[in-house]
C-alpha cells in the first residue's frame, strides 16, 4: 500500500518492484533539465518543482514508469543485473542505475513513459465521452492536458540532447 504513496503522493520509501530496488527520496540530484539557463529549462524546473503540478498531473507515477523502463530493459538484455531506480520527490526527476547501457534501455524509459501518457490521455478521454456522468468531460480533459503535458516533455527532452539522450549525441565522437 505505501507503494502507492510514493507513486502517486511522493513519500519516501524503497520497495523491490520485479527484482528491481526503487527508492522514492526528497533528495535532491545534480539532473540538469533541458539546460537550467535556457529559459525553458528554467520553466521547466518551475513546474517540476510545484507540488500541485507534480500531484495533479501524475509526476512522480510518471517518473516511476520511466525509469522502470529503463530498468527492465537492462533487466531483460541481462538478467543477472540488479538495477536500481531513484525517484527525486522534490524536483520529481530519477535515474536509474544499471550498469552499461545500450541504445534499447536508453529508448525503452522514454518509451515507456509516453506510452504511459497515451493510455491515459486516450482513456481520459475515451471517459470523458462514453461516461460523461462517470468523469465528467471537465475532468477526463483536465487528466488528459497532464498527459499531453508530460507527452510533450518527453519529446522535448529527447531533442534536447540531454540525460537520456546526452550519449548518444554526435559530440565529437566517431
Amino acid at each position: 500500500m505505501s507503494i502507492l504513496k510514493s507513486v502517486f503522493c511522493g513519500t519516501e520509501g524503497s520497495y523491490d518492484v520485479a527484482g528491481i530496488q526503487v527508492n522514492f527520496t526528497n533528495k535532491t540530484n545534480n539532473i540538469d533539465v533541458f539546460g537550467k539557463r535556457s529559459w525553458f529549462g528554467r520553466r521547466v524546473e518551475s513546474c517540476l518543482g510545484n507540488s500541485a503540478f507534480r500531484f495533479l498531473t501524475f509526476g512522480y507515477l510518471h517518473v516511476f514508469i520511466h525509469e522502470m523502463g529503463h530498468a527492465l530493459m537492462a533487466k531483460l538484455q541481462n538478467p543477472h543485473l540488479h538495477p536500481k531506480v531513484n525517484v527525486y520527490t522534490k524536483t520529481c526527476q530519477g535515474d536509474t542505475t544499471y550498469g552499461r547501457g545500450n541504445m534499447f534501455v536508453t529508448f525503452a524509459g522514454p518509451l515507456a513513459g509516453t506510452a504511459f501518457e497515451i493510455v491515459k490521455l486516450v482513456g481520459a478521454i475515451a471517459l470523458a465521452i462514453l461516461l460523461p456522468s462517470f468523469i465528467g468531460l471537465p475532468l477526463g480533459l483536465f487528466i488528459g492536458t497532464g498527459a499531453s503535458i508530460w507527452i510533450f516533455g518527453e519529446l522535448m527532452y529527447a531533442l534536447s540532447g540531454q540525460g537520456d539522450w546526452s550519449h548518444l549525441t554526435m559530440k565529437g565522437s566517431t
